[in-house]
């Protein structure tokens, strides 16, 4: 996937195909249904979530001691901390892809972001071996499901050319 349309058309396709129409074990049912019967029982109590919140759910958690010289280790990088939490565990959170940013929390608390001080890796190692492995993969299992996505469209609008000039399939 090379532009934002790729992504937001296969994005689309999986929510549609995969994710709304399989049952969930916790649900019993698909989020569809749940949905639906939701709606019909006048229960609908979605909210949006705003995007930081989502982003933030997503973040990696690494507890780590800070050093005597107000530092801390990750991933053989080293951030500076604030003195105040020398020899105290912190929580760092951040995003595998970027290690350029790393969230510091004391007992839960957001504090403040670690300033990077010495930089070997910019992503986790595993985040990169895991995209080389995969990615084909990933991409022919992507095509099928916006094939798939787009055959059902097509069927759900009911829009033929042939039907709509009655033309007849010689069997």
């Amino acid at each position: 996937m090379a532009t934002l349309y790729e992504v937001n058309s296969f994005f689309t396709a999986w929510l549609e195909r995969r994710y709304h129409s399989r049952r969930h074990s916790t649900l019993k049912m698909s989020p569809r249904d749940a949905l639906e019967k939701a709606c019909a029982s006048h229960l609908n109590m979605s909210r949006p979530v705003e995007p930081a919140t989502v982003h933030e759910a997503f973040l990696w958690r690494e507890n780590r001691v800070v050093s005597s010289l107000g530092a801390v280790k990750i991933y053989s990088n080293l951030y500076e901390v604030e003195e105040s939490l020398l020899g105290k565990t912190v929580e760092l959170r951040f995003n595998p892809y970027d290690l350029k940013r790393i969230l510091v929390y004391f007992k839960g608390v957001y504090r403040y972001e670690a300033r990077p001080y010495q930089m070997k890796n910019f992503t986790e190692k595993r985040v990169k071996e895991r995209q080389t492995d995969s990615h084909k993969a990933l991409e022919k299992a992507m095509q099928a499901i916006v094939r798939e996505h787009k055959d059902e469209i097509k069927e759900r609008s009911g829009l033929s050319f042939a039907k709509a000039l009655e033309v007849k399939h010689d069997e």
